[in-house]
């Protein structure tokens, strides 16, 4: 995963493209996730005949953390944004630019 990750980041950075190596860690296990329960699905008699129970946990990916994850996302760059801002008017009226 981690040489994954450290290729995706390289060659965005050498297309000048700005990732997060976080963001492109977390992206891959979801990826990951999402293909195995496609092809599992795609098996299709297997699970069938397993128990409810057993086909609920074999979910591999939580679909509640892709939605807070995808939200944290989301947020970050207007508050980040809005800190440095704030940051940088702070220092301007200090030092009286």
């Amino acid at each position: 995963m981690s040489l994954a990750t450290a290729v995706t980041v390289l060659g965005a950075s050498a297309l000048g493209l700005p990732v997060s190596t976080t963001h492109v860690a977390v992206g891959g296990i979801f990826g990951v996730g999402f293909a195995r329960e496609w092809l599992d699905r795609r098996r299709g008699s297997r699970s069938e005949a397993l128990p409810a129970d057993e086909t609920r946990r074999r979910i591999l990916v939580r679909r509640s953390h892709v939605v807070t994850i995808t939200a944290a996302w989301l947020v970050t760059l207007p508050i980040t944004a809005s800190l440095g801002a704030l940051a940088c008017l702070l220092v301007l009226w200090v030092t009286g630019v």
